[in-house]
């Protein structure tokens, strides 16, 4: 959505550019150009960067369900040590505070392209 926005706005500010250059308004050709220049900017990187973070949210979430198993396996364990009991809770509130900052994210609509929907499915760790 945030790329639609980006587009259209390019699309307005070049059409103010225009309407400028028409009727000799030299500041509505600059505004526009200048504004189409920054948007057209952050409109290419935002498509740009639309794989990359689909990307690294997708590695993120392979490597959540991992630790999520190896959580798991390692709770099976009759004898689990106070100091791996420790680092394991820790390891658990870092994956969670992940999972809930970027289920956040992808639940803004605004956002939500840049997010795989799967990372909505995933649960919480226990």
């Amino acid at each position: 959505m945030i790329i639609v926005a980006l587009g259209v706005l390019t699309a307005v500010l070049l059409a103010l550019g225009v309407w400028g250059e028409r009727n000799d308004r030299e500041w509505a050709l600059m505004a526009g150009g200048l504004l189409a220049i920054f948007v057209g900017i952050g409109f290419f990187i935002s498509i740009i960067a639309l794989p990359i973070t689909r990307l690294e949210v997708r590695a993120e979430m392979a490597q959540f369900i991992q630790t999520q198993a190896t959580i798991t396996a390692a709770r099976a364990e009759f004898s689990v040590d106070p100091v791996e009991l420790a680092a394991i809770q820790h390891k658990i509130v870092e994956m969670n505070e992940w999972l809930a900052e970027t289920k956040f994210y992808a639940s803004n609509p605004w956002l939500a392209p840049y997010y795989p929907k799967e990372v909505l499915k995933l649960e919480m760790i226990k």
